[in-house]
């Protein structure tokens, strides 16, 4: 299996408006980091800019990347993330994980997945806090992935946008923790394929705002 050539990770820069820059993905510049692994690689079939994307790809295995707490700044509250992705295919009736991020406790996290038995693309915070698109994700289309997420207090919300389109707001009631990792594809074996570009995670320690292109 093809190890994963370039992940673009960049360090932190000081908290500003717009936050902390935690995880920066294009496919053309940076390196691996402190990111975990497997059947993960950068290819240029993958890209949906420039000369190179990240390429998941697994049958019955695992098959993700993990930007974990030793890459994710650390101690914020609020994220804001922006992607890219492309599903080429999926085990039918078999749920595809799309995205995550983390928080310091074990349950609600921010998750967007294929649900495995319509195939619409959804996301929720925990259990029935769950929206999505009203027909099933496309294989082979670009879609474009926002999320404003924030821990903070007893009700966390995810505003989320696809395609540039608000998809409004969920929310969840739970302990106040904070933003731990990013993760895209599923440490469960699964079968499922699919490509990302433009990854970008930034956490702060108050609301942010929509990542611009570019990150």
């Amino acid at each position: 299996m093809a190890a994963i050539l370039s992940l673009g990770v960049i360090d932190a820069e000081p908290a500003a408006a717009d936050g902390i820059s935690a995880v920066r993905f294009t496919g053309e510049v940076g390196v691996l980091g402190g990111a975990t692994r497997q059947r993960a690689w950068v290819e240029e079939a993958a890209r949906y800019v420039g000369t190179k994307g990240l390429a998941l790809w697994s049958s019955s295995a695992p098959s993700y990347v993990d930007w974990g707490t030793n890459v994710v700044p650390q101690g914020h509250s609020y994220a804001a993330l922006r992607l890219w992705v492309r599903l080429r295919h999926r085990r039918y009736g078999e749920s595809v994980d799309l995205v995550s991020i983390t928080g310091s406790q074990s349950v609600g996290h921010f998750d967007a997945f294929v649900n495995g038995d319509d195939g619409r693309l959804q996301w929720d915070l925990w259990r029935g806090n769950v929206d999505g698109t009203p027909g099933a994700m496309a294989f082979n289309r670009w879609y474009l992935i926002e999320a404003l997420v924030e821990f903070s207090g007893t009700e966390h919300t995810a505003q989320v946008r696809i395609d540039g389109v608000d998809q409004g707001t969920i929310r969840s009631t739970g302990s106040d923790h904070r933003v731990e990792t990013l993760h895209v594809g599923s440490t469960r074996p699964k079968t499922h394929g699919q490509y990302y570009d433009d990854i970008f995670l930034r956490v702060g320690d108050a609301p942010l705002g929509w990542i611009p292109p570019g990150g």
